[in-house]
């Protein structure tokens, strides 16, 4: 017989929206999960606040316990200082990042702080950077209050010790003012050349015409000078290296422009390719700036400093104190709180502690630590707070020392086929401009300077390189809106050649510490269901708390006679009940022949009542998943020990290879084994433990929860909820490469049209005029267009 514990009917909860687990929590007919989303909603409610549900439904988040010394590091001055950006003697103002910011309810809560605090004088929202600036009385509300005030209402404000170097960092958009430079003079450069386009004759116009040309030549020159800097720069640290990189092409084509065009004003006899010249710059920052446009919000390149918190609660004698981690030394002694991430290396000193090590080793379970036993740093309390004492500095620790090992360096990025043929193109230029000039010495000398300049003008290998720009750009753009940040084009490029795909498992495809409970078995009454949860919420087993976490509604009783054996189970009497909990030997069951689930049996008193079956909670759709992308070479790479194997054997197709009990040095001599046997390699993780396999693969895709949350150093980041569209994603990168070879096959019968007309020492001004912007703006419409159509035929009914 078959029974569940939960609610028959489902309720959602009115703040967050998800499932309640009981009815209690209530305010007349509106139900909450927790009491934290029904704080929440009081909050509101008596700031009369509550157009925040009108907007959108069940817009909050789940509002989790934070501890009242949470942000008290807020008070040391030296810290708030360089969180602070402004302020004087009346007011201060603070930039806050919210990752859980996702709707227009959120927006208009954040925008309206001033009504929950009075002492709130403004609050800006940068919805697409999750970010909110905050003007207030500091006076009247500390920096601390401020953030525990963002907390109370779910947006706890997420501060790490990257982020508060980089509050001295100062922030200038110089490729936006490069862009608008070289757009405004380039757009002015072509109204300014159409009369002469259009039949204005030099011969009887003299001066007008002389004096449009010399006002061309003044507003190429911030272009050439500021604008086009970068291009110079980089192509001469590559010829420095002796390497043409990409930009030396660019650089090639600019220059011979612009000397051309100089000579034709200076010697009346044209008006020159300006126009051309600064377009080219305009067109290929412009499609630059597409490409970095999600790495403005996002940081790929991420290292321990993000996982840590900037500070912590030190003992002195009995008084604690608020101490930066980069600070602690040894023998220091730290009060660690429920949560919180263990900094350094330490013994514990007091307390029975619970570790969560799972964003190191992948293990998704908690590890219980007696006084006297070491805690290596990077795990995070699981349990009650804690009192520690270091055994080394900051610096020093484990964590630290495991993210820096020279085995998670990734090995040197190959060049792109795009730069390849960009450089190749590039030299098959210069050679047919040679060829025609030596051609034209020898038949006419009159002829022979102008093949040769307008061949390097022309065919410019500039329109090969704004295909991949705006083409990759556009991509990477719709990658985002669809739930997938890309760091850049080689990225999108290796996921469209890779054919073997690795997993990793906790957190990755399954979701990190939840598990599915189910009970089978002779229905428990509301007496019998707080008699076992209480005994199990006693226990340290990940089983019992996995259970208690299923059943949070129950009402717990105090146990006093209560025994866990270890590897066996809980004995315990409660009040005339005899309970024991645990295996089927240990409780007198049959045992289960199913590896794919783990099992936890009860019996009351003499009678074996039923047994809570256990497993991984897979993510949503990715059984679906699995099977679309099957065509592929799959493997699993799992911190966790093998007991979860016949769940992912009928997940992963029969071919695919699956390996538990895997260090993180494990996971990257593995990729590292594929590659040798010519493998691409996709390798899809979360956690520190997958750092290498990441670092090493050809292309790392790190899960997150939300994408401003912490994530290993990766070529993309990828929305947890959206793993199940990782099909669509691996077909829109190839039919991106397919569309990039169809414009560049497009783009080089052009470049031979405007070549022929070079080489044959006839081009006009007015043809060169003609042929280089509207290739350019061709090549941007057949990228935007294409791409239009990758995201209707494959990632538009992904949702």
């Amino acid at each position: 017989m078959k029974s569940t514990l939960h609610t028959p009917t489902k309720t959602n909860c009115y703040h967050c929206g998800d499932e309640c687990k009981t009815l209690s929590i209530a305010i007349h007919d509106k139900h909450f999960c927790c009491n934290g989303c029904k704080t929440v909603y009081q909050i509101l409610n008596q700031n009369h606040l509550d157009n925040y549900y009108c907007l959108n439904e069940n817009p909050g988040i789940t509002v989790k316990e934070i501890s009242a010394t949470k942000f008290s590091f807020l008070d040391d001055q030296s810290i708030a200082s360089k969180i602070i950006s402004f302020s004087n003697a009346n007011l201060s103002k603070v930039e806050f990042s919210l990752p859980q910011m996702h709707c227009s309810s959120c927006l208009w809560l954040l925008e309206n702080l001033h009504r929950l605090n009075e002492n709130v004088l403004a609050s800006q929202v940068n919805f697409n950077q999750k970010i909110i600036n905050i003007t207030f009385q500091h006076q009247k509300i500390s920096l601390r209050q401020l953030a525990e005030l963002l907390s109370s209402v779910g947006y706890e404000p997420h501060i790490s010790q990257v982020e508060l170097d980089n509050k001295h960092t100062p922030k200038t958009n110089t490729t936006a003012i490069k862009i608008g430079v070289a757009g405004f003079c380039f757009a002015n450069i072509m109204l300014i050349s159409f009369p002469e386009y259009l039949g204005l004759s030099f011969e009887k116009e003299t001066a007008i015409a002389t004096y449009f040309r010399y006002l061309n030549l003044a507003l190429s020159l911030p272009v050439l000078l500021y604008s086009g800097q970068e291009f110079f720069i980089n192509a001469y640290h590559g010829l420095k290296q002796r390497y043409i990189n990409i930009d030396a092409p660019i650089a090639l084509a600019i220059t011979f422009t612009f000397l051309r065009s100089i000579y034709e004003i200076i010697s009346r006899t044209g008006a020159g390719y300006l126009d051309s010249g600064t377009g080219i710059i305009f067109f290929m920052l412009v499609g630059r700036a597409l490409q970095n446009k999600t790495q403005s919000g996002l940081n790929f390149n991420r290292d321990y400093k993000s996982y840590f918190p900037i500070a912590v609660t030190v003992k002195v004698q009995d008084s604690e104190v608020t101490k930066q981690v980069e600070f602690i030394q040894t023998d220091d002694v730290l009060v660690l709180h429920h949560q919180e991430i263990i900094p350094v290396d330490c013994i514990l000193s007091k307390g029975k502690a619970e570790i969560d090590y799972s964003f190191v080793t992948g293990e998704n379970a908690s590890e219980n630590i007696s006084v006297g036993e070491i805690i290596y740093a990077g795990g995070r309390v699981a349990g009650a707070q804690i009192e520690v004492i270091t055994v080394k500095p900051y610096s020093q620790n484990s964590f630290t020392q495991l993210w820096n090992n020279a085995v998670f360096r990734k090995k040197e990025e190959a060049e792109s086929f795009v730069t390849r043929l960009g450089r190749n193109f590039a030299v098959g230029v210069f050679i047919a401009a040679i060829s025609g000039y030596i051609y034209w010495s020898i038949v006419d000398p009159s002829h022979a300077l102008n093949a040769l300049t307008a061949a390097l003008i022309v065919a410019c290998p500039c329109s090969l390189l704004l295909t991949s720009s705006f083409t990759f750009g556009y991509v990477i753009d719709l990658f985002s809106k669809h739930g997938m940040f890309v760091k850049g084009a080689g990225a999108i490029e290796e996921i469209a050649k890779a054919n073997h795909i690795v997993f990793d498992k906790t957190g990755t495809i399954t979701e990190a510490n939840t598990m599915q409970v189910e009970y089978v078995g002779t229905p428990l009454t509301h007496a019998q269901k707080s008699i076992l949860f209480s005994c199990m919420q006693q226990s340290m087993h990940p089983l019992s708390k996995a259970i208690v976490q299923a059943n949070h509604g129950f009402k717990k009783i105090e146990i006093e006679n209560i025994v866990e054996i270890k590897n066996q189970g809980i004995d315990a009497w409660v009040h005339e009940t005899h309970v024991k909990i645990g295996s089927a030997d240990f409780v007198g069951a049959t045992s289960i022949n199913d590896k794919a689930s783990s099992f936890v049996f009860v019996k009351l008193d003499d009678k074996v009542k039923g047994y809570f079956r256990i497993e991984n909670k897979l993510r949503k759709g990715v059984d679906h998943m699995f099977h679309q992308i099957e065509n592929y070479d799959l493997s699993l790479l799992s911190g966790d020990n093998n007991t979860s194997e016949e769940q992912m054997r009928k997940l992963f197709p029969p071919q695919a290879q699956l390996y538990f009990n895997q260090k993180p040095e494990d996971k990257l001599h593995y990729v590292e084994s594929l590659q040798a046997q010519g493998k691409r390699v996709i390798m899809i993780g979360d956690g520190l433990n997958d750092a290498g396999a990441l670092k090493q693969s050809d292309c790392g895709i790190s899960v997150v929860e939300n994408h401003f949350s912490f994530s290993p150093a990766c070529d993309a980041i990828l929305e947890s909820k959206n793993l199940k569209n990782m099909q669509a994603y691996l077909q829109s990168a190839k039919a991106t490469k397919i569309l990039i070879q169809i414009t560049f096959v497009y783009s080089i019968l052009y470049n031979i049209v405007g070549l022929s007309y070079a080489l044959s020492a006839q081009l006009k001004p007015v043809v060169a005029a003609v042929l280089m912007p509207s290739s350019s703006i061709s090549i941007i419409l057949i990228s935007y267009f294409g791409t239009k159509f990758i995201e209707k035929k494959y990632l538009s009914n992904n949702k």
